[in-house]
């Protein structure tokens, strides 16, 4: 199997449907080329449970295929010690943010507070706190 370089990627034309192209040096490393003509670096592999992987590395022109063979290597290195990439970024992206922390706090918390001291926390929420936070995740705040 031949190596991803510049001038492989560069050639891989379009075609009607998705298509790979796997390199020959590392494994489970392939270059996706959509309809569109999209060149996406993409890294399959198996975690220790033996779940089947996908990981975005990267849009070529963004990174270069040395980049993404680099990137892959350092990739398999993790899966080989037990880690997940992929499943940590789902984790990630699916961690509650601030906005949903605030509601919880609201109806398990403050719902049983005095009616002074929950108007007090609400005009905070709502001056301070949510117009700051409520996007972030959870796991960002310092």
């Amino acid at each position: 199997m031949p190596v991803l370089g510049r001038r492989m990627v560069d050639a891989a034309a379009p075609r009607e449907s998705e298509y790979q192209i796997f390199d020959g040096e590392i494994p489970g490393l392939a270059l996706r080329i959509n309809p569109s003509g999209r060149k996406v670096y993409a890294l399959y592999y198996r975690t220790s449970a033996g779940r089947k992987r996908t990981l975005t590395l990267g849009v070529h022109g963004a990174i270069t295929p040395s980049q993404a063979r680099r990137l892959a290597k350092e990739r398999l290195a993790e899966v080989t010690c037990g880690g997940d990439p992929s499943g940590e970024r789902r984790r990630a992206r699916q961690a509650p943010d601030v906005g949903l922390l605030v509601e919880r706090y609201r109806l398990e918390h403050l719902a049983f507070k005095k009616p002074s001291t929950r108007a007090r926390a609400e005009g905070l929420l709502k001056r301070i706190i949510l117009p700051a936070l409520t996007k972030m995740k959870v796991e960002a705040v310092t």
